[in-house]
């Protein structure tokens, strides 16, 4: 859109079909813009506050649990973790006793005649 000055006593500026826009009708179209600029730049500020504020809030309860099991170990796991480390004994013991064997023979002494 091309606009031209009609005159200097009244500003106003004409379009190129001939179509009139005066001085105020610009500002109060430059006034809205800037509002609505203005408006949507807050709500986009506001919203990014919120989504931050609502995941903190989120995870409160999540946190103070978790501090309140911090220092204790529920039954479940801790049966677990003694069974876990029986087994590893377990394949120690066995892997110490198999290994026995090899290591005699390999000496020259045989299984059953070590000395003492």
């Amino acid at each position: 859109m091309h606009l031209v000055v009609q005159s200097a006593a009244s500003p106003a500026y004409a379009c190129r079909e001939g179509c009139v826009i005066d001085q105020a009708t610009i500002e109060r179209a430059l006034i809205l813009t800037a509002i609505g600029a203005g408006t949507a730049l807050a709500v986009l500020i506001f919203l990014t506050i919120f989504v931050q504020a609502s995941g903190l809030l989120i995870n409160l309860p999540h946190a103070w649990s978790a501090r309140r099991r911090a220092g204790r170990v529920p039954v479940a796991e801790a049966e677990t973790r003694e069974q876990a480390e029986r087994a590893l004994a377990a394949v120690v013991a066995v892997g110490a006793l198999l290994a026995e064997p090899r290591r005699a023979s390999r000496s020259g002494v045989q299984a059953g005649n070590a000395p003492p």
